[in-house]
């Protein structure tokens, strides 16, 4: 009885734990959707990406491109 009871429990662990994952994308997805529609301008008024300079960890983080050595050969 015992070990049925674990295997409830685990399961039931696994699948709330499967729930927060799928809520949390499809959440983001709606958040990001309502920001747009409730208020535009903020979002308009936001500095754009490419323009805002990198910090030094996302200087770390975002790969370098690799040069092309078919070009010096």
């Amino acid at each position: 009885m015992e070990f049925f009871s674990l295997i409830q429990a685990l399961a039931l662990l696994a699948l709330v734990y499967f729930l927060q994952l799928t809520v949390a994308s499809v959440s983001l997805t709606q958040y990001i959707r309502m920001g747009l529609l409730l208020n535009p301008d903020e979002f308009l008024a936001a500095p754009n990406i490419s323009q805002t300079p990198l910090t030094e960890l996302e200087q770390l983080i975002i790969p370098k491109p690799i040069p092309d050595l078919r070009l010096y050969t």
